[in-house]
């Protein structure tokens, strides 16, 4: 049979464990975020707020937050799409003026 643990042998268990467990740092600019993280704040050990943002070339990164909305570069790319053809350009033409 088994022995009952007592509600003090499980605090102290629990302080324990959480004590040991250390805590995450904080990011700094540049550093990598997970996609998961995108468009989610944090602030940095300096104060500075980031912002977790898709970069082109190097992945998800923290950046320095702004304050404006980001979007995303397909989404940029579809506004000036519906921007060349309401001006009246053909398919063509847009396709040569956006990708200059």
């Amino acid at each position: 049979m088994m022995n009952p643990i007592s509600a003090a042998t499980l605090a102290v268990m629990t302080t324990s464990i959480l004590l040991a467990t250390p805590a995450a740092a904080a990011p700094s600019v540049g550093d990598t975020c997970l996609e998961s993280q995108g468009n989610k704040t944090t602030v940095a050990a300096n104060g500075t707020t980031l912002r977790c943002l898709a970069d082109d070339t190097h992945g998800w990164l923290w950046r320095v937050d702004t304050g404006k909305k980001p979007e995303s570069t397909w989404i940029g790319a579809q506004r000036a799409w519906a921007a060349c053809k309401t001006q009246g350009y053909t398919d063509a033409q847009c396709r040569d003026k956006l990708n200059r």
